[in-house]
């Protein structure tokens, strides 16, 4: 079974894959969690870092991220805009696997050799922390005018924040959204200017959307489900979509005090038996093989994948696989209400740290940089896709009449949440996703996979 042992600061996405390598070894066990991490067990050489090299200065100030895909190399423009209006400031930048990332921080800090500067994904603060890993931030930001702090929500702050205290500044926002394909959805005799807002309304468009090699659609007899031509629906990573919607029918992973787990209850069920049936009983979801579903760009790309639910990053593909796909051809809605109870979608946050331990002339560079980096995230948002963080910056008329960070800023403004990070955050997601794939991926139902998860997620709270 999935061991309740999993410890360690390490990204979530390579947690699963640890967790599911370990699973595969103890499938003997017959669990239903275990058989679900050894379908998803399928872990790679973490890549090589990307290394560069910025400025000429005499302060050499190290920066650490995860940041690889699109919103990596938008960063990277920002920090070499720094070093230009910076001269004394050189900068040495290496982007690295976020699974290495999570090993590597805690090591150089506990070591006495940080990095200057990181930026964490939200859930990866409080595990650093809550170990006193962080330099606090309100004094050194804030108490010294570099940025507004009441140009922040309470939420970003809150990201931002561990026991009251702010350990990182939020640059951006990744958010969910929903994609549509509207020549695909046109030719299916729907209306893109009439998206499918509730939870039925969705299944039967993606019934509708989803079409085998004679055409036949999954309430059609004959339907051939080994065959499909074209897919209703996909999620990127089904994590997003599955809490959006555990949020949407009133469930939670916890309780309001996190010292219980609420996954067993008939509202977690119910949202994960949506998007099951969607999957495995009427064939409208792309094959779901690991954590991912990595088929979802290439159908897409190739006209086979009419609806997607995926997150702000994905704007690159469209200025690279998905060119001839680009807006207006592709256009972007809020997410729908598949929940009976309320809307809600999920955001989280990139965040700006100073581990413990460097030198107060370093610091005070770094704050600096931060400072800067904040003031120019909102081209680099526009840009990259996600939302920025600042107040000011999501009410600019750039971003608002943009068609990606419009809509996008609007959902968050609107119905967006947060999840509840804390330092074992990482071995609670291990469960709980395992336990959405293993019905997902038709290895068992949604209730039994929940009621497991709830046990080993109880076990790690306090």
């Amino acid at each position: 079974m999935l061991s309740d042992s999993l410890h360690g600061t390490i990204n979530r996405k390579e947690l699963l894959k640890k967790a599911g390598a370990g699973a595969a070894a103890a499938a003997a066990s017959g669990t239903l969690l275990s058989q679900a991490g050894a379908a998803h067990a399928a872990a790679a050489p973490p890549p090589t870092p990307v290394v560069s090299n910025l400025g000429k200065g005499t302060k050499t100030i190290t920066i650490w991220d995860g940041l690889g895909g699109a919103d990596g190399a938008i960063f990277a423009k920002m920090l070499a805009l720094f070093v230009r209006k910076n001269p004394d400031v050189k900068i040495h930048h290496e982007t690295l696997d976020w699974g290495v990332y999570y090993q590597k921080v805690p090591t150089s800090i506990l070591a006495g050799s940080p990095p200057d500067f990181i930026v964490n994904d939200a859930y990866g603060l409080p595990q650093f922390a809550a170990r006193n890993m962080l330099q606090p931030l309100d004094a050194l930001i804030f108490g010294q005018n570099l940025l507004p702090k009441n140009d922040f929500s309470a939420g970003e702050l809150a990201v931002g924040s561990w026991q009251n205290k702010v350990y990182g500044i939020p640059l951006w926002n990744p958010i969910i959204g929903f994609w549509m394909n509207t020549d695909l959805v046109r030719k299916a005799g729907l209306n893109p200017d009439k998206p499918p807002m509730t939870g039925p309304d969705f299944t039967e468009w993606a019934i509708r959307l989803t079409t085998d090699s004679h055409g036949r659609h999954p309430d059609q007899a004959g339907f051939d489900s080994r065959n499909i031509q074209n897919y209703g629906v996909s999620m990127g990573w089904y994590f997003h979509s599955e809490i959006s919607n555990l949020w949407q029918s009133g469930g939670a992973i916890t309780n309001a005090a996190h010292t219980k787990c609420l996954l067993d209850q008939p509202e977690s069920v119910a949202s994960l038996q949506y998007w099951t049936d969607l999957a495995t009983k009427y064939h409208t979801h792309v094959p779901i093989s690991n954590i991912y579903v990595p088929a979802t760009g290439p159908l897409y790309a190739s006209n086979r994948l009419a609806m997607v639910v995926e997150g702000s990053w994905w704007l690159n593909n469209f200025k690279t696989v998905f060119k001839s796909l680009n807006y207006p051809v592709t256009r972007l809605y809020p997410l729908p209400q598949w929940g009976s109870k309320q809307k809600a979608v999920w955001w989280t946050a990139h965040v700006m740290s100073i581990p413990a331990g460097i030198s107060d002339q370093n610091t005070q560079v770094v704050a600096r940089l931060i400072a800067f980096l904040s003031d120019q995230a909102s081209w680099g948002s526009l840009e990259s896709g996600h939302i920025p963080a600042r107040t000011s910056h999501k009410k600019l008329p750039a971003i608002n009449s943009n068609w990606w960070t419009g809509v996008l800023s609007r959902e968050q403004r609107d119905f967006g949440r947060l999840e509840w990070y804390s330092p074992n955050y990482n071995q609670q997601q291990t469960y709980y996703m395992a336990a959405w794939g293993a019905a997902l991926t038709g290895t068992s139902s949604p209730k039994a996979a929940l009621q497991q998860a709830t046990q080993l997620i109880n076990r790690t709270l306090g």
